[in-house]
């Protein structure tokens, strides 16, 4: 079976992210004559975090500012929040009568002095850094300057990381972490073994910055939230999450962090930057082998054990279901009642929406159509990649792969 046409939907197609200016800040002088005397005020780019621009506007000399406008007409309906409020208004300025000005204008009432006054504003998507014209006015004068702004035509294409993460479980309990390549699936080791951590279950965040994992229960520190460097495999401790133990981890594109524990259930870490404590959202104390977020965050899929009775059984895991967390119902329901492709031990969500499937005993990983379509249940077996590794617990896809 072709791997290459198997995996189209998880192929990684890089691109060349659009090129930004190399600075710390900018800033414009804007000097014009008043109607009685020389005016002029420094406007500053601070700089862009995210989606977020922000600016600072100084009075040197004369009048008192009257408003400042950012002339970024295809910015007008891209803001989501802007900070002052007050004053604020987006569109035409209609104040300018021999050019024509649209964009973001802040009146500012005589509140901008000397020691300068900060404005920001967020916008619903990264855009690339451009020089833009800003006006200044007061009294019945007005002056314009360049600085830098958002362009606001399309959001640029960043690049995406060629590397998903895996952990695999050595033994009883010793980890091992290694990355695959989403264009030629091969394998490579990162860092070395870490005797008795038994990391079960592993994620990135949603920006791919950085990798976080979990301890099952046969360690000495069972219930372990860890970052891993994605460079040396080094385990560093964020803390206990407070459950039994951690199968299964996922984060939510709004960068919570979800997980199961058996004994405990479905569980979420609000922010895990910030404290590793979980909340339990879903009590059961069902053994599920992992968990994956749907792209689009409406719901998370679950791989179970079969055997609800004993789910400790020799046989137990070779049949699994698949299930499905509503977030906006916080209601679970069976989506494929029998899954038949093995010991089922780790889940993720490709770029496509399918869910891919790692089975233990074999280096075979397992694709099955969900998502888009999970009525199909239908299970697609890989050929063999080739790897030392035959028990993976947990896999991370970057979430900004392309298909």
């Amino acid at each position: 079976m072709n791997m290459n046409k198997l995996f189209a939907g998880a192929i990684l197609l890089l691109s060349t992210a659009i090129a930004t200016p190399a600075f710390a800040n900018n800033s414009t002088y804007i000097e014009f004559q008043g109607s009685t005397q020389l005016t002029g005020f420094n406007i500053e780019f601070l700089g862009v975090d995210g989606t977020t621009w922000t600016y600072k506007v100084s009075k040197v000399q004369g009048h008192a500012l009257s408003h400042w406008t950012l002339n970024i007409p295809l910015c007008v309906g891209h803001v989501e929040s802007v900070s002052p409020t007050t004053g604020y208004e987006e569109g035409p300025d209609g104040s300018i009568k021999d050019q024509t000005v649209v964009g973001l204008k802040w009146n500012t009432d005589s509140g901008v002095g000397e020691e300068g006054m900060t404005f920001s504003f967020t916008l619903d998507a990264e855009y690339s850094i451009v020089p833009v014209s800003v006006i200044a006015k007061a009294s019945n004068a007005y002056g314009e300057g360049v600085i830098f702004g958002p362009s606001c035509d399309e959001p640029p294409v960043v690049e995406c990381e060629a590397k998903a993460y895996a952990v695999h479980d050595g033994g009883l309990n010793n980890t091992e972490f290694f990355t695959i390549d989403p264009a030629t699936l091969s394998v490579a080791p990162l860092g070395g073994v870490y005797p008795a951590h038994d990391i079960e279950a592993l994620d990135l965040t949603p920006d791919g910055e950085t990798l976080y994992a979990a301890s099952g229960d046969d360690t000495a520190t069972p219930g372990m939230l860890y970052t891993v460097d994605k460079v040396t495999g080094a385990l560093t401790e964020v803390g206990p999450t407070g459950m039994k133990e951690v199968d299964a981890l996922s984060f939510a594109p709004d960068g919570s962090l979800w997980g199961w524990s058996q004994g405990d259930g479905l569980f979420m870490i609000a922010d895990p930057s910030v404290s590793p404590a979980a909340i339990v959202k879903y009590a059961s104390p069902a053994e599920v082998e992992d968990i994956s977020f749907s792209i689009d965050g409406s719901k998370i899929y679950g791989v179970q054990n079969a055997n609800i009775v004993d789910p400790d059984a020799a046989d137990a895991d070779v049949t699994s279901v698949l299930w499905a967390y509503d977030i906006g119902t916080e209601t679970l329901s069976i989506v494929c009642g029998e899954v038949s492709l093995g010991e089922i031990e780790a889940l993720e969500t490709l770029p496509s929406d399918d869910l891919l499937f790692a089975v233990h005993d074999n280096t075979t990983m397992m694709m099955t159509v969900s998502g888009l379509n999970p009525l199909s249940c239908v299970g697609v077996s890989l050929d063999p990649i080739p790897s030392p590794y035959y028990d993976i617990e947990g896999i991370a896809w970057p979430s900004c792969a392309g298909e």
